[in-house]
């Protein structure tokens, strides 16, 4: 538990729920990942923008209890869970 918190510490782990779709995502990601239910938009260059949008009432400390209480997931588990989701992957 103790080590769980001290990594959401960082501000780069900070995870956020997506309004349209429910995933989770860094604020890095957000920039980089595409939304499959976002409005789409194209923009003056003719890309094509789906961007996460931030849930403001989603909770990350309900959001853990979620999964440890009802859920009944070990510590660990959380823990690789939150971590799984921080991780960027770029094809080169």
């Amino acid at each position: 538990m103790k080590k769980l918190y001290l990594f959401l510490e960082n501000e780069s782990n900070n995870l956020y729920m997506c309004n349209y779709c429910n995933k989770l995502f860094t604020q890095k990601q957000q920039e980089n990942l595409v939304c499959p239910k976002a409005k789409v938009f194209i923009d003056f260059h003719g890309a094509i923008i789906a961007n996460h949008v931030f849930d403001r009432g989603f909770d990350i400390k309900k959001f853990i209890n979620y999964m440890k209480n009802t859920i009944k997931l070990s510590w660990k588990q959380i823990y690789w869970k939150i971590y799984s989701h921080t991780l960027d992957f770029e094809c080169k």
